[in-house]
């Protein structure tokens, strides 16, 4: 899920997010390419995830995105932010495999950050297919004194 271009550096998710308990069931790996302003997101499709179908959930897919989205907000500001909105489009199934979300920051104003996100099935040999397209909006609440 990387152009190539800038440089990434594997990081520990946000403070407090290792612990917490979908992050270690999902297997969650983040990724940060500051320079881009980019998080991606990759993980394992583990059978807690699949519909009846034997697909990735859509529910798994938005989750994904959103964690993505907002680990996002949070490195480029330090601030933690909420989401107020999202447009979720499904493309594709993502079948058994791998998953990965790629998001970046689309435009920051003084209390909005708008954000966009693939999420696509990381195939063998590198091969990549979208699932789905998100669109975010993430709030950033005042400070308290």
């Amino acid at each position: 899920m990387d152009s190539g271009a800038g440089k990434k550096r594997s990081v520990p998710p946000a403070a407090g997010a290792d612990g917490q308990l979908l992050y270690k069931l999902l297997g969650l790996h983040f990724e940060y390419d500051d320079r881009r302003q980019v998080c991606s997101v990759v993980a394992p499709v583990v059978e807690v995830m699949l519909s009846p179908g034997g697909v990735v959930h859509g529910g798994i897919i938005t989750y994904l995105a959103h964690t993505c989205m907002g680990h996002l907000c949070f490195r480029c500001t330090g601030i933690a932010h909420v989401a107020v909105g999202f447009n979720v489009q499904f493309v594709a199934p993502v079948p058994p495999g791998r998953i990965g979300a790629e998001a970046r920051v689309v435009k920051k104003g003084a209390r909005l950050l708008f954000v966009e996100c693939e999420v696509k099935h990381l195939g063998e040999a590198g091969s990549e297919a979208l699932a789905a397209k998100v669109t975010g909006t993430f709030y950033r609440p005042a400070q308290r004194p």
